[in-house]
Formats: structure tokens, C-alpha cells, sequence
């Protein structure tokens, strides 16, 4: 067992409270000076075979440099006249405050046990062992210089300088000498310290060479951020496999400017001035296999840009001036999975500029200015994936544009001008789980738009379009979705058990449109449904069964209508239901809310149900929970009066009204008829209920809206709404 002995030197001081630890390693630059910036000492360390040499150890202690991972106080260091201090008491309190029950949190900024006293010969395992297992910065420094040999010596064995590159004021190491116990160290240093992982990092790349501008991480991270580079440096370690430019002044790319890096893997030019990409700029780099340049001052790349790039599998061009690719920009570039050129201004692509490309998986060409696609662009991308065409000017697509793509997942068609959709565009898209067709001008979708040969559309967005009506059995195709945004629309009415055939929908959006009414039955049909969102539209009235099959409903938002009260007992089978938005509505805070009153105060809803009381003017502004249910009554009401309404138009009878020209306006269906004279005043009005409605309980029952039109010249277009409600009898 090798033991080392402490030459005499100046005695250890004790720490004061002013007295800086070793290890701030969140300054590597301090803590790396700090540590080793010190004059060395020596110790005599017997070899094997008697022949004593001397190894050095730089005396920290001297300068106030505490070894990190133990908490011993500083009158607990060793000072004055070290030949007093016992090997026994030194190792006795490196152990105790190794002890994890005694050595309580703390990291490396903390001082912990000191250096071996002089003449104290202590073997490197009981270094160890003193040493807290969480050591921090400058434990691995003491054992690395443990292991050191003289500056330039050799030793008895004739073994060579490995001349490391350590930081200044420190001693290469010999070759029998190489740090055996740094990996124990270095393994407990990295566990126990994982703040220091960085500052290791940085320690592991000293003994490579790396360009003035730059930092290096390790033997294989290149980093160049200095404003002031205005070229690709010289002296990039050849083995580096990753480099990085950020925010440099680089404005070219000379042809085969990185040809000593043979080994990159990974080359990035992030916000940079380049305006020029020269002709087999990347070529002698045959392992590369990302490349991104983005935010740039390109505005074309010639077509040899990428030559020698048979590898590559991710390339990135994005948020650049350049408007034109050349075909046969992607020629050399066979094996390209990941093609992203968004967040440029390129504004027609070449029809066969994806040819060479067969094993694409990934192509985004969104937040350009493409305003057409040729119909044969995507024919060679059989293995396609993930197509992003957001945010361009397209205004039409060719009809078997997607036909090609077999296996695509996702498409993005948002953000464009798209005025329809062509019949049969989707139908060979069997693989598609996501459909994005939302911010688009969509004013009206055919009824097969959406054909049985999606089965695996799962997802599917028309938000923000302008669709004004949907056609019956037009999700009949796509009974696996999961979530469907309808919201931001022109829709005023939905068609009876539109979403029937959704048994996987959790996720509805029908919020920001028109819509006054839904029929009782529409949510038929969606037992997964957990969210349905309703705000922002002209609801008037609920029915009392329109949620009554929705039973795993978690989330409702029905804010911002122009609800005044709901049916009782409209929640009863939503044992689910965790969070309501009332908030935006003229609620009437009388007998008819007392059931939605309770039902707040028995589920404990958060703050954001905001169900605040219109009317009466005695109540307004107070939170409906909050009203005492005495306070919830309604007004006497007074008999009713006879009805002018008949069954049917019928003109009124009399010599001087058979002359009277009457007006028939009606809606197209014919559920809505309303007779009126040539004055403009109506008189009579013809109303067929849909069938189901009952009056078997008091409250609102049915409520409607028409757009009539009418029968003669003189008379405008007219929207009639009706609420039907069932009047308690008056007591008495």
C-alpha cells in the first residue's frame, strides 16, 4: 500500500469566516483559479521498490482553500505545528464527517476536512475514506494531485510525461502515475455534486486544443459565440463531433470550410449574419448527420450546397430570407428524414425538388408564401409522415395532391385561404390521426368530404373558418375521433344527433359561434365525452335532457350567453362534472335558478363557475350561491291572457278586410308562417312544434329562431324567435 508523507512546510491557518471555500462552481472560471491557482508543495511517496520520489500537493490550505464536502467547522482545522497532529485524530474526523448522520446537506461552497497534516503518512484509500463520499471541486484536485509527478520527471520505472494540459500552476502527470482513484472520485464527485457536473466537464476538455473564440466541452462539444468571429476558426479539435455558432458575425460559408472535422456529427448556425452558402460548403464531413441554419440572411442556396452530405438525416433552413429553392438543391442528401424549411419566403417550389428524397418523414414548409402546389410535389414520398403546410397563401388544392401519401399521420393546412375543399382530397389518407384545417375562409364542407377511409383520424380542427351550417352524416367517416374543434365559426343551429357516431369523442369546441338553440338530442351518442365547451354564442335556453347522456362530462363552459335561467335537474346525471363557467350570462336570480343555486353549493365548484345575478334589480351583482333560498322567488304572475295566435294563417273575415293585400313570410322548411299586411303589421302566426316536446313540468320548454322569407315584393326578410313555457296555475 502507497502511503504519502507530508513535507514540512508553513503551517495550515485556521479558516476564518471571511475566508473564500474552493468550489463556487457556478463560476467555473473563479473556482478553477481558485482551486488551482495556488503554489504547490511536495510529498515524499514510497514506491514499490523503496526508491522514494516525490509527488506535489498544492497547499490550499495555505491560501484559505478549503476542500469541499464536509461541513467541520473551522476551528475544527488543523493549525500551528502540524508533526502534533495524530494520523489517528486527522483520519477520525474525515471519517465523522464522511458520516452521512452527522454530515448533514450542504454542497460544494462548504469546508469540509482538510489535508493530511505534515509528516502524516496516510495512505490514498484512507484519503478516500476520509474524504466525505460527496465530495465536492476540490477533493478530486487533492487525489488527482496525489497521483502527480515533478514537472518534466521521469520516473525510476522509465515511465514517460503524459504532459497533460492541466491549468497553470499545476504539474503534468506521469504515465504510472495516471490517476487511477480519479474515476472512484470523480464517480462520487459527479453522484453526490451534480451542480459541479459542467465545472467536470469543462476539467475533461482542458487537455484539448480549442480555437481562441470558442469553448469546448469536454473532447467533442464546440461552442462559438463571440461576436467578433467573422470566419470559421482554425484549430476545431478534429475529433469534436458537435459544433455550434451562435450569434457570431459569420457572413459566409466558404466551400469545404470544416474539412479537419471529419467526426461532426451535429453543425448548427444560429443567428447569423450569413448571406452567402458556397458550393460543397459541408463537404469532407461524412458523418454528419444534423444540420441546421437558421435566422440567417440567406436568400438562396445553390444546388450544390449540400454535396458530400450522404448521411444526413435532419436538415433545418428556417427563419431566412431566402424565396427560390434550385432543383436539385436535395440531390446529395438521399438518407434526409427531416426536411424544415419554415419561416421562410419561398413562394413556389420546383415539381420534382422532392425526387431524391425517398426516405423523407418530415417535411415543414410552414409560414412561407406558397400560394399553389404542384399537384405531382409529394408523388415521391412514400414514407411521409408529418406534412406542415401552415401559414401560406394557399387558396386551393389539386385534387389528388395527398393521394401519394399512404402513410401520413399528420397534416397541417391551417393558417391559409382556403375557400373549400375538393372532393375525394382525402381519401387515400387511411393512416391519419391528425387533420389541421383551421384559420382558413371554409364556408361550407360536403357531405363525403371526410370519407370512410379515415379510421384513424383522431384528431380534427376546423376553428376560425366560416362555416355557417354543417350537412347531416358528415363524421360519419371518422368514428374514432377523440377531439373535434368546431369553434370561431358562423354556425347557428346543429343538426339532431350530428356527433352519433363519435363514441371516442372526449374533446368538444363549439364556442364563438351563432348558435340560439340545440336540439334536446344532439350530445346522443358521446359517453367519452370529459370537455364541451359552449361560450360565446346566443344560447337562450337549454334543454333539461341536453346533457343527460353525457356522463363522464368533467369540463362544461357555457359562459357568455344569453342564458337567464336552466331546466331543473339539467345536471343530475353529471356526477363527473368538476368545472362549470357561468360567467357573461343576464341570470334571473328567482325561483327558477333555485335548483342551480344548490347545485353550486352541494359540488363546491371553483371561483370561475361566476354565476352573478342580473335581475332583480334588488339582487344584481350578487353570486347566485350566495343568495339565501327565501331571496329566490318569483312573481305573482297575473291570469293569462287570451291568445291573438291561431292555429293557422287565416285572413281576418269582414267585407273591409277581404280587400286588405296580405303577406305570407315563412321559413324554408315551413315550420314557421307569419301573416301580415301591406302596413307591415303582423297579425297571425302559424307555429309546428318539433315532435317530443311535452309540457309534463313548469319552466321553459322550447325555444326557437327562423329566418323567414317573404312572399311579397314589398316585405323584408324577417328572424323570428319564440319561447314556449308552461305558466303554473294561479292558486286561488
Amino acid at each position: 500500500m502507497q502511503r504519502a508523507v507530508a513535507a514540512p512546510g508553513r503551517p495550515v491557518p485556521r479558516l476564518s469566516e471571511g475566508s473564500r471555500p474552493c468550489g463556487a462552481c457556478s463560476h467555473l472560471q473563479r473556482a478553477r483559479t481558485h482551486c488551482l491557482g495556488q503554489t504547490g508543495k511536495t510529498l515524499e511517496q514510497p514506491r514499490d521498490c523503496g526508491a522514494p520520489r516525490q509527488q506535489p500537493l498544492r497547499a490550499q490550505q495555505q491560501a484559505g482553500c478549503a476542500l469541499p464536502g464536509s461541513s467541520i467547522s473551522s476551528a475544527q482545522t488543523f493549525a500551528g505545528d502540524p508533526r502534533e497532529a495524530s494520523r489517528e485524530t486527522w483520519l477520525q474526523t474525515g471519517r465523522r464527517q464522511s458520516d452521512p448522520s452527522t454530515r448533514g446537506a450542504r454542497d460544494c461552497a462548504h469546508p469540509p476536512v482538510s489535508p493530511p497534516p505534515k509528516n502524516l503518512e496516510v495512505s490514498e484509500e484512507e484519503v478516500l475514506a476520509a474524504a466525505p463520499s460527496q465530495s465536492g471541486c476540490c477533493s478530486l484536485f487533492l487525489l488527482w494531485r496525489l497521483k502527480e509527478a515533478p514537472t518534466g520527471g521521469g520516473t525510476g520505472n522509465g515511465s514517460q510525461n503524459l504532459k497533460r494540459q492541466l491549468p497553470t500552476g499545476t504539474h503534468h502527470a506521469t504515465q504510472d502515475s495516471a490517476p487511477e482513484v480519479l474515476p472512484v472520485v470523480l464517480g462520487r464527485w459527479l453522484v453526490g455534486q451534480q451542480h459541479c457536473l459542467l465545472f467536470g466537464l469543462l476539467l475533461a476538455g482542458l487537455a484539448q486544443p480549442c480555437p481562441a473564440p470558442c469553448q469546448c466541452f469536454g473532447s467533442t462539444t464546440v461552442f462559438c459565440t463571440e461576436e467578433f468571429l467573422m470566419e470559421v476558426p482554425e484549430g476545431i479539435p478534429p475529433n469534436a463531433t458537435q459544433l455550434l455558432f451562435v450569434a457570431t458575425s459569420l457572413e459566409a460559408v466558404p466551400s469545404r470550410a470544416l474539412t479537419n472535422c471529419s467526426s461532426l456529427a451535429s453543425l448548427a448556425f444560429l443567428d447569423n449574419p450569413i448571406h452567402s452558402v458556397a458550393e460543397a460548403s459541408f463537404a469532407g464531413l461524412p458523418l454528419l448527420a444534423e444540420l441546421d441554419i437558421s435566422a440567417s440572411q440567406l436568400t438562396a442556396l445553390p444546388s450544390g450546397a449540400f454535396l458530400g452530405l450522404a448521411n444526413l438525416s435532419r436538415l433545418a433552413i428556417k427563419f431566412s430570407p431566402i424565396d427560390t429553392l434550385e432543383e436539385g438543391l436535395f440531390n446529395h442528401t438521399p438518407r434526409l428524414e427531416a426536411l424544415h424549411l419554415l419561416g421562410n419566403r419561398i413562394g413556389s417550389l420546383p415539381p420534382h425538388i422532392f425526387r431524391p428524397l425517398r426516405h423523407l418523414r418530415t417535411l415543414d414548409v410552414s409560414q412561407n408564401r406558397l400560394a399553389t402546389v404542384p399537384e405531382q410535389l409529394f408523388a415521391p414520398l412514400l414514407d411521409l409522415q408529418v406534412l406542415k403546410l401552415s401559414d401560406n397563401n394557399l387558396s386551393s388544392l389539386p385534387p389528388t395532391l395527398f393521394s401519394p401519401l399512404t402513410r401520413l399521420q399528420e397534416l397541417f393546412l391551417d393558417g391559409n385561404a382556403l375557400t373549400e375543399l375538393p372532393l375525394g382530397i382525402f381519401s387515400q389518407l387511411a393512416c391519419l390521426r391528425q387533420l389541421h384545417l383551421q384559420r382558413n375562409a371554409l364556408q361550407c364542407l360536403q357531405p363525403s368530404i371526410f370519407p370512410p377511409s379515415l379510421p384513424s383520424l383522431a384528431v380534427l380542427n376546423l376553428a376560425s373558418n366560416q362555416l355557417a351550417e354543417l350537412p347531416e352524416g358528415l363524421l360519419d367517416g371518422t368514428p374514432h375521433l377523440t377531439k373535434l374543434s368546431l369553434a370561431s365559426n358562423q354556425l347557428q343551429q346543429l343538426p339532431e344527433r350530428f356527433f352519433g357516431q363519435l363514441s371516442k369523442l372526449s374533446t368538444l369546441l363549439l364556442s364563438h359561434n351563432r348558435l340560439h338553440s340545440l336540439p334536446s338530442g344532439v350530445f346522443q351518442g358521446l359517453p367519452a365525452l370529459t370537455r364541451l365547451d359552449l361560450a360565446h354564442n346566443s344560447l337562450t335556453v337549454l334543454p333539461r335532457e341536453g346533457f343527460a347522456n353525457l356522463t363522464g362530462l368533467e369540463v362544461l363552459d357555457i359562459a357568455h350567453n344569453h342564458l337567464r335561467v336552466l331546466p331543473e335537474g339539467i345536471f343530475d346525471a353529471n356526477e363527473l362534472l368538476h368545472q362549470v363557467s357561468l360567467k357573461g350570462n343576464p341570470w334571473a336570480c328567482d325561483c327558477r335558478l333555485a335548483y342551480l343555486a344548490k347545485w353550486l353549493q352541494d359540488t363546491e365548484l371553483p371561483l370561475n363557475s361566476q354565476a352573478f345575478c342580473w335581475s332583480p334589480a334588488s339582487l344584481k351583482g350578487r353570486d347566485l350561491p350566495t343568495v339565501p333560498k327565501e331571496q329566490l322567488v318569483c312573481p305573482p304572475r297575473d291570469p293569462p291572457e287570451k291568445s291573438g295566435c291561431r292555429a293557422k294563417p287565416q285572413v281576418p273575415s269582414g267585407e273591409a278586410d277581404s280587400a286588405t293585400p296580405w303577406c305570407t313570410s315563412q321559413d324554408a322548411t315551413g315550420a314557421a308562417q307569419l301573416l301580415c299586411d301591406d302596413a307591415g303589421a303582423c297579425h297571425q302566426l302559424l307555429l309546428l312544434l318539433p315532435s317530443g316536446e311535452g309540457w309534463d313540468s313548469s319552466g321553459q320548454m322550447f325555444s326557437g329562431e327562423w329566418s323567414l322569407e317573404a312572399g311579397c315584393g314589398g316585405m323584408p326578410g324577417l328572424r323570428l324567435r319564440v319561447s314556449l313555457e308552461k305558466e303554473e296555475p294561479l292558486q286561488g
